[in-house]
């Protein structure tokens, strides 16, 4: 309890694995890539808040079928956020290819095909 350099310690190996999950996701959020769109709130705290552009339910659902927890934000208006506790470094790289899996699992293939109309003239 009163060990100040312990704590300064530990902040900061979470604050470096926080920061390096942030650049993990946001590698693979650029255009054309399998996150595409992710957004990060500021964090300074030991998780981290994403927004993934999607119902957050059935992303929760497929990483919790994988065995990874996270907090699926019900209240309205932030139904697309997760809450990300930071772990250690191989927690972390876990949970970034759980992630992966879990949105290529609930991201519906476009199979919209165009559709032509009949014109009268």
């Amino acid at each position: 309890w009163n060990d100040p350099a312990h704590m300064r310690s530990g902040v900061a190996t979470t604050v470096a694995l926080r920061e390096d999950l942030r650049r993990q996701l946001l590698a693979l959020a650029g255009p054309g890539r399998p996150l595409q769109g992710l957004r990060i709130a500021p964090s300074v705290a030991n998780f981290l808040f994403l927004d993934l552009g999607r119902p957050n339910a059935p992303v929760a659902e497929a990483l919790l079928r994988q065995g990874v927890i996270v907090k699926p934000w019900k209240e309205p208006g932030f139904e697309q956020f997760l809450r990300v506790s930071i772990g250690t470094a191989q927690d972390n790289a876990r949970f970034v290819q759980a992630l992966l899996v879990a949105v290529a699992q609930t991201t519906a293939p476009n199979t919209a095909q165009p559709t032509a109309q009949a014109v009268s003239v």
